[in-house]
């Protein structure tokens, strides 16, 4: 079972292209083929779409 699900958000505990460890964002596919992996969006405050990088499950942690 994977350990988040689409739609929850999440924040990144690694850097990733534009995006810097610390960033909030919304897990928007998840895969577990070859192994547990998740797409995350990541948005400006206004909703414009940042990047969309991949994440393993050991990257993120909940946003409380």
């Amino acid at each position: 079972m994977p350990k988040f699900k689409e739609f929850e958000t999440v924040r990144t505990l690694v850097a990733r292209g534009k995006i810097p460890a610390g960033s909030v964002g919304t897990i928007i596919c998840t895969f577990t083929i070859p192994e547990e992996a998740y797409i995350v969006e990541f948005s400006k405050k206004n909703g414009v779409p940042i990047d969309d990088p991949m994440y393993l499950p050991d990257e993120l942690e909940p946003k409380i």
